[in-house]
């Protein structure tokens, strides 16, 4: 198998877990994209609230936060989307086991990270009375500085 035709699924068979920088915004504070690495292994049974998945959606990979374990599947968000997605248990390909931020491992069973994900990444409703407002103010800044220009 070449590089150019080697699949995350690919990866996660062969080696049990791969390790990479994402790219996007979705879980922004935890992981930032191009300065952090995040280390995913194939999920050992099902996955539990508030654990990273690891999901491919249509042809788009995704990483976001547990919510809601169903029976069929789960609820999952970015950490910083103020909307959640259903997400089917046959989707999921992996969980994130470790997380590395400036060259060091974050201790994902440690205080500050079990911290975080209590205050924000684990608190929808929290995420969204915070968000939300700063959301409009930046929608309605652009607005207004877009009619201010002229376009």
């Amino acid at each position: 198998m070449n590089a150019e035709t080697t699949t995350f699924e690919a990866l996660l068979e062969r080696d049990g877990e791969l390790m990479w920088r994402t790219s996007g915004r979705s879980m922004r504070p935890l992981i930032k994209t191009g300065r952090d690495l995040v280390i995913i292994s194939a999920p050992a049974g099902r996955l539990k609230k508030y654990d990273v998945a690891f999901y491919k959606t249509g042809g788009t990979y995704i990483l976001h936060r547990i919510l809601k374990v169903k029976e069929n599947g789960y609820t999952a968000a970015g950490d910083n989307n103020y909307f959640k997605e259903n997400v089917a248990e046959k989707q999921i390909l992996g969980v994130m086991t470790g997380l590395v931020r400036r060259g060091k491992k974050v201790d994902l069973g440690g205080f500050p990270y079990r911290a975080y994900v209590m205050t924000w990444g684990g608190r929808y409703g929290l995420r969204c009375a915070v968000t939300a407002p700063y959301r409009y103010l930046r929608r309605f800044a652009a607005r207004i500085y877009h009619k201010i220009k002229g376009e």
